[in-house]
């Protein structure tokens, strides 16, 4: 899209009698400009809906640590070591 619109605005200023030279720089120019545009708004964007929410709690508290221990494979599973 950038390098559409800078080709553009470069064929445009050709066509208006500028020297290639400056045609490329103002085409590179728009596109820059247009570039920064649209970082600058997702950026605004992500800092209002990215926000971050409240960690969910778990009413059964240890024991999913210890499910999500056991699916790592970090806990002995014979019964002698779960008591």
């Amino acid at each position: 899209v950038l390098a559409s619109l800078a080709a553009a605005r470069a064929n445009n200023l050709l066509s208006s009698g500028a020297q290639s030279v400056v045609a490329l720089n103002g085409g590179y120019h728009v596109a820059f400009l247009i570039g920064a545009v649209f970082a600058t708004t997702a950026a605004l964007l992500g800092a209002i809906f990215l926000r971050p929410g409240k960690p969910a709690s778990t009413s059964q508290g240890e024991e999913a640590g210890a499910g999500m221990q056991a699916a790592a494979g970090q806990v002995d599973a014979s019964p002698a070591a779960n008591r």
